[in-house]
């Protein structure tokens, strides 16, 4: 911090007098977002290789879980931590919602990533985003999306290319 110049974040997410999580930090202390796409495959034992950009916010693990529009989230345990209070807050609200949200946790998968950058996505997950041998990997603020080629490809074309 230069001079008390910095804006400081309160509260349980940040801590008092923090500037966020070390991970969001760029070179001069401001926060920074998740940002980019990468290309992988998926091979037949179901690892992927994780970009090499977003691997240090995974070490030593982070947390796979089910997200919208049929992705696949990758989170860091403290961005985990913040999701699943969410999650948690949510499945109060009706019991439809409940019923969501046991089912949001009961995918949830710790993971961590070997000594080439991979890690295995769960039969489950793999499922549930319709992986197949291509993938895509998106930087979204706070979190890294898995995204099965194909999904991703027919949800472009739907929204055409204005994005609306």
């Amino acid at each position: 911090m230069v001079g008390g110049d910095e804006k400081r974040y309160g509260g349980a997410k940040w801590g008092l007098g923090e500037l966020g999580p070390e991970w969001l930090r760029g070179c001069r202390g401001q926060l920074e977002s998740l940002k980019g796409r990468d290309e992988r495959s998926l091979d037949p034992k179901s690892r992927v290789i994780v970009p090499q950009r977003f691997r240090p916010l995974f070490v030593p693990e982070g947390v796979l879980a089910p997200h919208e529009d049929g992705c696949i989230a990758l989170w860091t345990t403290a961005e985990y931590a913040e999701e699943s209070l969410r999650q948690h807050v949510r499945a109060k609200e009706t019991a439809a919602i409940g019923h969501e949200v046991r089912r949001w946790f009961s995918m949830c998968s710790d993971f961590s990533l070997d000594h080439q950058g991979r890690m295995i996505v769960p039969p489950g997950l793999r499922d549930y985003a319709e992986l197949g041998t291509e993938v895509f990997f998106f930087g979204v603020f706070d979190r890294v999306e898995l995204w099965s080629k194909q999904v991703w490809e027919r949800r472009e074309a739907s929204f055409g290319s204005t994005g609306s």
